[in-house]
């Protein structure tokens, strides 16, 4: 199809090259508005989905994947991850606690002989939920609290910031050897 044939089809129907281009902005236009509705539309949707999460999780079903990571390995947080865990406020409390996470975290894989990327992962997992009761997830509780969404979520984001950490440095380790 060469463009001479679009033009000469679109001129059949009535609509001439000086009708186009308001033709394409009103497109636009409606278009923009349109995805403004469904964003709004999504935004109880998104909610729902995580209420629903929420109710599985204390009824003791355990949910494979969270809104909040992709289903790839390694789990990475998503978009919507990432917000939550700036957010809430658990990216100032990573960063100043940041130490005192990978000590405990090299102290848990310590107890095995050797370990893998994926028992890093399920161990930084464990250790960050394992805060949830302590005062110094206060800020992320109350965040989870107004939001509407689930503290342990919120916490597994930063399980797998943790374990990029501690990654990052068994790398910078081995370099050194």
């Amino acid at each position: 199809m060469n463009w001479d044939s679009v033009i000469g089809f679109l001129e059949s129907i009535g609509i001439v090259p000086s009708a186009i281009v308001p033709l394409i902005i009103l497109t636009l236009i409606v278009l923009l508005c349109f995805s403004k509705k469904l964003g709004k539309c999504l935004t109880p949707i998104k909610q729902a989905i995580v209420e629903i999460q929420g109710i599985l999780a204390n009824s003791g079903k355990k949910i494979q994947y969270l809104l909040t990571e992709t289903t790839a390995s390694p789990l990475k947080p998503n978009d919507y991850g990432i917000q939550l865990f700036q957010e809430s406020g658990l990216k100032e409390i990573f960063r100043d606690k940041k130490d005192i996470f990978l000590k405990e975290l090299e102290k848990e894989l310590g107890k095995k002989t050797l370990y893998t990327s994926y028992d890093v992962q399920e161990e930084a997992l464990k250790l960050m939920t394992s805060y949830e009761d302590k005062e110094i997830m206060n800020p992320v509780k109350a965040y989870a609290y107004r939001q509407g969404v689930d503290v342990e979520m919120i916490l597994r984001i930063g399980g797998l910031f943790l374990r990029d950490e501690f990654l990052k440095e068994e790398e910078l380790k081995k370099e050194k050897k």
